[in-house]
């Protein structure tokens, strides 16, 4: 009893550390998925960790393991990992602060009274709901919103393409729009990921279109784009039936979904992405992009991202020696152009996936062209895709990302010296 014990207790602290600093095993690509799996699960998850060993501990200590000297060792390791997950959560609930700084940083001291009172009344504050965070579906329970699913906006011979809608209860007007694309590496995925973001701005007032893309290797690029930038004509052309303001769209989306989203941001109107509705205006609000691949290319030249080359040859269909162009076409911080419209970047510092790097280069380059209210939100011990259930990291870091996109929702009302008839209601 008291071997297991130890040895549970060893792999708990195996676990544990590697949540601070992913484990990495040489080019590895499943291993490296592995750790970040398990990273994610024992870090974002860790109350429910705790508790779990904390059951574990009772177990074996009902059955006698700590009699033995190695069960006591055990308990001291185990105590240990979970005094380390508490380290990390005391550190995440300081973490609001440090984005708010970082916010006040890119935006100036007073970016929050710029936002409109109308909008900013409805600003969701810093602070964590537990009540979500052990009951996720809580989310889709809100009285102030209404879910309409499986909305086909594309269909042909070879595809069904379809969207969720997720908008306020109550409006009377044309709402803003986000429009959300799901990660998955472009090979998996489904529009159900992003649902604390989409909730919370539906309840603020926003109308969220989720959608579905066609995936590898079924598909190779451009096809993903072409499909993100389908469901802008269909926004544009039903859009209205819903609600929603066609003319005021943000795009957001997490991981390959932020890949998308920045290259639908910064190839607006590109007509070889618009196959049978090139005349459309498929122009963005502005982009919130997590933790997102923005080069396509280095991957191919540094041996350390090798599983990524591999995977992106599969989702390109040739390699940048075959096709440099089209993998310059399928980079956005090689799409970057004279006037991008406005970035919130979000990028964990222990992402096991992405480098931070990825998102540090692609910050440099929207810096380097002017881009408005570019804003980096570095995040420390934020692991890939925080943002899939309410745990601690994403309630950290929602209210910011609610406070950009009002930002611009505001300077959107302000240009255009216009009634926009969801300041009201909002």
């Amino acid at each position: 009893m008291a071997f297991l014990f130890l040895l549970w207790s060893v792999v708990y602290a195996v676990l544990t550390y590697n949540v601070f600093r992913p484990l990495q095993w040489s080019n590895n690509g499943l291993f490296t998925f592995s750790t970040f799996i398990l990273g994610w699960l024992v870090g974002d998850l860790a109350p429910h960790w705790i508790v779990f060993n904390l059951g574990v501990v009772l177990l074996f200590y009902f059955g006698g393991a700590l009699e033995s000297i190695a069960g006591q060792f055990a308990l001291i390791l185990t105590m240990v990992s979970c005094l380390a997950l508490v380290f990390r959560m005391v550190k995440l609930f300081r973490l609001p602060p440090l984005v708010q700084q970082q916010m006040r940083t890119a935006l100036g001291n007073d970016y929050e009274q710029k936002i409109l009172p109308p909008f900013r009344q409805h600003l969701t504050p810093f602070g964590f709901d537990w009540n979500v965070y052990w009951n996720p579906t809580l989310l889709l329970k809100n009285p102030k919103i209404d879910i309409i699913r499986d909305i086909v906006f594309h269909e042909n011979d070879d595809s069904c393409l379809k969207l969720d809608v997720y908008r306020p209860q109550q409006h009377t007007g044309a709402c803003p729009v986000l429009l959300q694309i799901h990660g998955g590496a472009w090979t998996v995925g489904t529009k159900i990921q992003g649902i604390p973001l989409m909730t919370r701005m539906a309840a603020a007032g926003w109308i969220c279109f989720a959608i579905t893309y066609r995936l590898s290797p079924q598909t190779v690029f451009p096809a993903h784009l072409i499909d993100c930038k389908r469901a802008i004509n269909w926004i544009k052309e039903q859009g209205i039936a819903y609600g929603a303001n066609p003319d005021f769209i943000v795009v957001t989306g997490g991981s390959a979904g932020a890949h998308l989203a920045a290259l639908t941001a910064l190839t607006p109107n590109h007509r070889e992405f618009q196959p049978g509705f090139e005349e459309i205006d498929t122009n963005v609000q502005g982009c919130v992009a997590f933790y997102g691949i923005y080069d396509f290319i280095t991957p191919f030249q540094d041996s350390r991202q090798e599983p990524l080359a591999k995977l992106l040859k599969i989702v390109m269909g040739s390699t940048p020696e075959i096709s440099p162009e089209l993998y310059r076409q399928a980079s956005p911080v090689r799409q970057v152009s004279e006037k991008p419209p406005p970035f919130l970047i979000l990028q964990g510092e222990i992402d096991a996936l992405v480098s931070i790097n990825e998102a540090k280069q692609f910050y440099q380059v929207l810096q380097e062209a002017n881009t408005p209210h570019l804003t980096f939100l570095q995040l420390p011990l934020v692991e890939h895709a925080f943002d899939t259930l309410p745990t601690l990291p994403t309630q950290s870091v929602l209210p910011a990302v609610e406070q950009y996109l009002s930002l611009l929702r505001t300077e959107y009302v302000s240009e255009h010296l216009q009634d926009d008839s969801s300041v009201t209601h909002a």
